[in-house]
């Protein structure tokens, strides 16, 4: 499916390029969770991901948005573009994370925000998931809201040259 068909069928709208600076509080607290998903992914051979620093403030900020952090801005879907199928796969896992779950709460307390992080849904999608699977997922990225917001994380499915037939 091309980008204007996703825009056709209501699964994407105008969108907004967001900047958002991180304190050296934030930068820290992602590099303990970078150290802690290394951690784990030496316990799970089937990770392979190694996190950085980066790569965390990545994830943290795709989850803060997400999650509902700037009050005036309201994100109820979203797609994760990502260049490899195991970083996409791994950003789908990360953000349900207990320790990015974590960091979420003790943010929105930071900011002073009296809501608790909207709950995310994060799927994977790659080309290799049966044209069922992808369409339930545009289907949820379509039908998603502000207090349950969802996100695809993908590589090229939504690409014109690239997707099978949805």
């Amino acid at each position: 499916m091309s980008y204007v068909e996703a825009v056709r069928r209501n699964l994407l709208s105008d969108y907004r390029i967001i900047a958002w600076g991180i304190s050296e509080r934030e930068a820290e607290e992602a590099q303990k969770i970078a150290d802690e998903l290394n951690a784990a992914a030496k316990s799970d051979e089937s990770v392979d991901t190694r996190w950085d620093r980066s790569m965390a403030m990545r994830v943290l900020s795709l989850a803060a948005f997400v999650a509902g952090c700037v009050p005036k801005v309201e994100i109820r879907s979203v797609i994760a573009f990502c260049n490899r199928v195991r970083i996409s796969s791994e950003l789908a896992q990360a953000v349900s994370s207990e320790p990015i779950q974590n960091w979420l709460k003790s943010y929105f307390e930071r900011l002073g925000l009296k809501q608790p992080p909207a709950e995310i849904q994060v799927w994977h999608v790659d080309a290799t998931y049966s044209s069922v699977k992808r369409n339930e997922a545009l289907h949820q990225l379509g039908t998603a809201t502000n207090e349950a917001p969802f996100c695809i994380s993908n590589v090229g499915i939504l690409a014109k040259e690239r997707i099978p037939r949805v």
